[in-house]
This record gives structure tokens, sequence and C-alpha cells, in this order.
């Protein structure tokens, strides 16, 4: 039986219509079903267009029961552009003054010295 899932998110409400083509609050039910099941955490992917929801999603997040918020900042791809540095500094700062209960986690190469939880400290990295 799964103990653990992730469920994506990327941007909240019409952010998250226009960047998945798709119903924010379709994916929220969703995401209510599967809390009654398993412990989950949300994945966020943040660029210019998300970074302004970060506050949003983790009361989002909070309120679906989740336990854990992975922040996922842009890569760049062949057509998508990584994060661009103002939009990485606000996350820098989101996370700084960040006081919720929830575990804020980040990719191991995106960590830069982000003052967040390890939640494997002394494990090796995955690849």
């Amino acid at each position: 039986s799964v103990s653990y899932v992730r469920a994506s998110m990327d941007g909240v409400g019409l952010n998250y219509e226009k960047i998945r083509k798709r119903s924010f609050n379709s994916l929220l039910s969703k995401i209510e079903i599967l809390s009654r099941f398993c412990a989950f955490g949300i994945n966020f992917v943040v660029n210019d267009k998300t970074v302004s929801d970060l506050a949003e999603v983790e009361k989002i997040a909070q309120g679906l029961g989740a336990t854990q918020l992975l922040l996922l900042p842009q890569r760049g791809t062949s057509s998508v552009k990584p994060i661009d540095d103002r939009s990485r500094r606000v996350m820098e700062d989101w996370i700084i003054e960040y006081a919720g209960s929830l575990t804020l986690v980040i990719g191991n190469a995106d960590n830069s010295d982000l003052p967040l939880c390890d939640p494997f400290k002394g494990e090796s990295p995955l690849s």
C-alpha cells in the first residue's frame, strides 16, 4: 500500500488553470480524496508566474492536510526559461520569513544554501 505521495500544483487558481489547462477546483477535489488515504506533500513549481502564489499555496496545502511543501524552482528547458533572479530572491525571502507548520523542502540541486529542512540528513542525495 502507498504510504506517502505527492501532488503537483503549478500555481493556484487561474495561474494553475492557465499553465495546466485544467480546473483548479478539480485538482483540489482529487487531493481531498487522496488525503483520506495517505500522507502527502505538495510539489510546487516556482517561477515568475507562480512566485506570488507561495503564501496561498501554503494555506491551501495546510487546509488539505499536506505535511510537506516541496518547492521546485523552474528549471530551464528548450521551451521554458528557468526561474529568473527576481523570482528566486522573492522565493528565498519567503522561505526565510516562513513560520508555517508545513515542512519546507527543496530539490537537492536547487538548495543553494537555502534555510530549508533536510528530511534525509546524513543520507546521499538521490539522482
